[in-house]
């Protein structure tokens, strides 16, 4: 089965599904836009994962000899180029919220020369602006491998943003002693109480534990319930046992790549009250 990204060898016997790879995987699916442009040309490629969903191209050329020959020749042209490259910029900005209206995207990236980056920035739309990343280290001529390359790249560091702004809603949360809980075992207790919003995970986190086959409890410790004092059955990984409930229970699920939540006790969660 192709998966996005890359993945560790596995081996789960159980009851349920073992969903903490597929779903760190999914994390990775969105959609990214790429705008490239100009002063005549302007692409917008939108990929999912490392495929090329849609791309949409603009030409709108100067006129004949503008950027080959001088102002000495030409007489002063210099405000006429100036509305011209505005207009494309302009239609180039309105060709990206376009190909977002058709196709969907999560985040987009700039690549385009400097002294145009900033115009083109205050021309897109606040949506695809809301949704703007770290400009892309490409010329606006690269190639589709290139673009691939680069975007991938930017994509991670994007999610990895994401993390971040994540954990530290968390331990503010945790601090504060409101909605928030960190470490497996007030994870676990808060997820029996169905009061978990998000879910926050450290990538490849297992830990041992257990399972009320009367409550469904999970807990780190046993071998006796604490809510029905019953003998509970041990799980191999009771980590992937509560991120399985936190799905069933309609909870987001974030498995993070982030020291601070490594932290935290590399398990925390989100309450809604």
């Amino acid at each position: 089965v192709r998966v996005p990204v890359p993945v560790r060898d596995q081996i789960v016997v159980g009851d349920a599904p073992a969903v903490a790879q597929h779903e760190a995987a999914a994390e990775c699916s969105g959609r990214f836009g790429a705008l490239l442009v100009d002063r005549q040309r302007a692409r917008v490629m939108v990929f999912e994962v490392e495929d090329l969903v849609a791309e949409v191209d603009l030409l709108d050329e100067l006129p004949r000899d503008y950027d080959v020959r001088g102002d000495r020749d030409l007489g002063d042209v210099s405000n006429h180029v100036s509305a011209l490259v505005d207009r494309h910029l302009r239609r180039a900005a309105d060709l990206a919220f376009r190909a977002w209206q058709q196709h969907g995207f999560d985040h987009i990236s700039l690549a385009v020369p400097e002294e145009l980056a900033g115009s083109l920035e205050q021309l897109l739309h606040p949506y695809l602006r809301d949704r703007l990343c770290d400009r892309l280290p490409i010329p606006p001529t690269a190639s589709l491998a290139e673009v691939c390359e680069a975007v991938r790249a930017e994509e991670v560091r994007a999610e990895r943003r994401r993390e971040v702004l994540l954990v530290e809603r968390l331990r503010e949360a945790v601090g504060a002693g409101g909605r928030g809980v960190a470490g497996t075992e007030p994870t676990l207790a808060a997820l029996f109480e169905h009061r978990v919003d998000t879910m926050l995970v450290s990538d490849g986190f297992v830990e041992e534990g257990w399972r009320c086959a009367t409550s469904g409890r999970l807990c780190v410790k046993g071998p006796h319930s604490p809510v029905t004092g019953d003998r509970m059955e041990p799980v191999e990984d009771v980590v992937e046992e509560a991120m399985q409930e936190a799905l069933t229970q309609g909870c987001k699920v974030e498995i993070c790549q982030n020291a601070d939540l490594d932290v935290l006790g590399r398990i925390g969660a989100l309450l809604r009250f």
